[in-house]
């Protein structure tokens, strides 16, 4: 009777191996988060111009489309439990690689190229076993605990990272993010390893979907808005890293609060219904970002509604991506598609954000391009879902 409540309440600690992969997740992105959340705002105070910034992001992204073939050959290779560990290790680099950047110098190349592949290193074979890994009739509960968690963890990671700035220099902020990565490599080993058959390359084109090609390409659109563009943002308007980390960290506590309920919803045959709302409430949060959110507490209130997006956006693009690399012929192939379709739309707002920035306009407005992202995330997660017809959409 108590493994049965315990089954239908948390079934993500049933299972050992989601276990170990979200303990790892959770604290590599701990760290992780802690420097996304300020790299760019590092390059721009490191002798880089608002177009040169966004300039140095869409060159990362083109070279992580270019260099991704080599993690697939890799992945092959080694298998993806060395290849997650080998992922991971490499960050731990990256970020002392970052602290080197001052300017137009050697580390900032040296920075593009390295990102690229830690990148690809690491998020191609980890989602591949993450799809392949735990009950699927559970995933949605998996992916929205895995993010409540995250959130609910990294909800003072502003503030520490904003802490850590102003006491002691961004080195203390790259340092403590290199050892969370290097400890995140422990319950890796915990893990067991999964093989994967190869398939030629002519077979992989021809027989893998490319449903997940065209859901990242979207996605990758809506996170450069919001996960790259609109922190820094908030950083232009204000100019202070401790009133930066505090916004942030509401930001983060609002959104922790909703992934378990609306994971569960996607389990429990809500899926169309969740992409629909997940697609308005993107769109309207990027459009009020862009047009109205100048002042801390309008800026709260649609923190307040970002939270409520992303509860719903999240756990929905997730499941989609999972569930269809399971079913598909060959894993590791379809979630090659998938980020190649990532690469390409977050270079493609990158791009736009870096002309607008060159423009002498409000880097703000990048945020209605993005709107194309969520839009297209919604019509290939209603196509999953049964919501529009094969005839009327082939992907």
């Amino acid at each position: 009777m108590q493994q049965k409540l315990l089954k239908r309440l948390l079934p993500f600690l049933i299972e050992k191996s989601v276990n170990f992969l979200n303990i790892h997740y959770l604290i590599k992105e701990f760290g992780h988060i802690l420097v996304l959340f300020f790299n760019l705002i590092y390059l721009y105070k490191n002798g880089l111009n608002l177009w040169q910034v966004f300039t140095v992001l869409a060159l990362t992204l083109m070279c992580r489309f270019m260099l991704r073939p080599i993690s697939l050959y890799l992945t092959f290779r080694i298998g993806l439990r060395k290849m997650i560990i080998f992922g991971a290790l490499n960050f731990a680099i990256l970020y002392q690689v970052l602290y080197l950047v001052n300017g137009f110098n050697i580390w900032l190349f040296i920075y593009i190229v390295y990102s690229a592949l830690a990148d690809t290193f690491y998020w191609l074979p980890f989602h591949t076993y993450y799809a392949l890994t735990g009950d699927q009739k559970n995933k949605g509960k998996h992916l929205g605990t895995r993010e409540a968690f995250l959130s609910l963890g990294g909800v003072l990671n502003p503030l520490l990272g904003s802490f850590l700035i102003v006491s002691f220099g961004f080195y203390a902020l790259f340092f403590v993010a290199s050892i969370f990565a290097i400890i995140s490599v422990l319950p890796l080993l915990k893990i067991p390893d999964i093989k994967l058959e190869k398939i030629p390359i002519k077979e992989a084109f021809g027989k893998i979907s490319k449903k997940g090609f065209w859901l990242f390409l979207g996605d990758g659109m809506y996170s450069v808005g919001m996960v790259f563009v609109w922190p820094l943002v908030i950083f232009l308007i204000f100019n202070d890293y401790i009133v930066f980390g505090w916004l942030i960290t509401i930001a983060m506590l609002l959104q922790s609060m909703g992934f378990l309920l609306f994971g569960r919803m996607i389990d429990d045959g809500h899926g169309r219904k969740i992409s629909s709302i997940a697609q308005i409430f993107a769109v309207l949060v990027l459009a009020g970002r862009a047009i109205f959110a100048y002042t801390i507490p309008t800026i709260i209130v649609f923190d307040f509604f970002a939270a409520v997006s992303n509860s719903f956006y999240l756990p929905n693009v997730l499941s989609v991506i999972y569930t269809s690399s399971r079913q598909s012929k060959n894993p590791l192939w379809y979630q090659f598609f998938a980020e190649s379709g990532w690469d390409i739309g977050s270079f493609v707002i990158a791009c736009t954000a870096a002309l607008i920035a060159y423009l002498k306009i409000d880097i703000r407005f990048t945020l209605i391009a993005a709107m194309a992202g969520p839009v297209i995330v919604g019509i290939v997660s209603r196509r999953h879902y049964g919501g529009i017809n094969k005839k009327n959409l082939q992907l």
